[in-house]
């Protein structure tokens, strides 16, 4: 494992500790049962992996909403020249 002290000043660790969520992935719709197969297990087992993987790309991708209110230009007095 990289020691990340040797590339980042403390203040730099700080700042990326705070994007880090150190965690096991679970997903309960996703289960092993002692009636499985090997190969049963291990495609449950890869299921969860892309599950998991899913979930952290759509985690990265942060969602922009933005949302504005707007007045009708052509109604303010001072654009009259605008319209005809």
């Amino acid at each position: 494992m990289v020691n990340k002290e040797n590339y980042f000043t403390q203040e730099e660790l700080d700042l990326l500790d705070k994007y880090y969520i150190h965690t096991d992935y679970t997903n309960e719709n996703i289960v092993v049962t002692d009636i499985m197969t090997s190969e049963d297990i291990i495609e449950q087992e890869l299921k969860l992996l892309d599950a998991a993987e899913e979930e952290l790309y759509a985690d990265s991708h942060p969602q922009w909403n933005w949302s504005t209110s707007l007045d009708n230009l052509l109604l303010i007095p001072e654009f009259k020249p605008w319209h005809g």
